[in-house]
């Protein structure tokens, strides 16, 4: 019976779940039924993860830093392989209407991120000079092996770096410095200039 007035209200162009709203042009629902099928499938989801399940097909995860089993990353990678350019193009449309909304998120989270590694690095003040302006502030590799750490450990942006800083819990080998003892310390063979006078 439900299936046949399912049927029945595709075939008039309205929304299969509530019959009312005409449903939209890509799908057989409403945007009202699809926004509450989808807050039900994230809290379905969500109690999965909290549980330490699989968000996706609710068995077993191999490692709880991870929203997904390993099958279900499969599947997720093999099925973005096999449809990438559409995916593309599905991004590339929803991104054109809120870059605005992409550009603000992108600088929070990295503000964000930058207030946690300055913190757990003894907090926003160069460790040199004293200086306590944030913007001029940095993270530098105690021991001058910046590039190397960075290209074995594939972080190619400041985000990148403060994520792998955070994930491996804030190892030694880094203070916070202003860019210009950072710069006078590299130029100087690993002595920032403040501390040789």
């Amino acid at each position: 019976m439900r299936n046949q007035t399912r049927k029945l209200r595709a075939a008039q162009g309205m929304c299969v779940d509530c019959g009312n709203k005409p449903r939209q042009k890509t799908n057989q629902r409403c945007s009202g039924c699809q926004e509450k099928d989808r807050d039900r499938q994230r809290a379905w989801a969500k109690r999965k993860r909290d549980s330490g399940l699989c968000g996706r097909c609710g068995q077993e995860r191999e490692n709880d830093s991870l929203k997904y089993c390993q099958r279900c990353r499969n599947y997720k990678l093999e099925h973005y392989q096999r449809n990438a350019e559409k995916i593309k193009a599905q991004r590339r449309e929803q991104y054109k209407g809120r870059k605005e909304y992409h550009r603000q998120y992108a600088q929070t989270r990295r503000s964000l991120l930058r207030e946690k590694v300055f913190a757990a690095y003894g907090g926003p003040v160069c460790s040199c000079c004293k200086e306590a302006e944030s913007t001029f502030l940095t993270v530098d590799h105690i021991n001058e092996d910046g590039p190397d750490h960075r290209k074995k450990h594939g972080l190619n942006s400041s985000t990148a770096f403060y994520n792998w800083l955070i994930a491996n819990d804030f190892p030694g080998g880094f203070q916070v410095l202003c860019r210009n003892c950072n710069w006078g310390k590299h130029m100087n063979g690993g002595v920032c200039p403040h501390q040789t006078k």
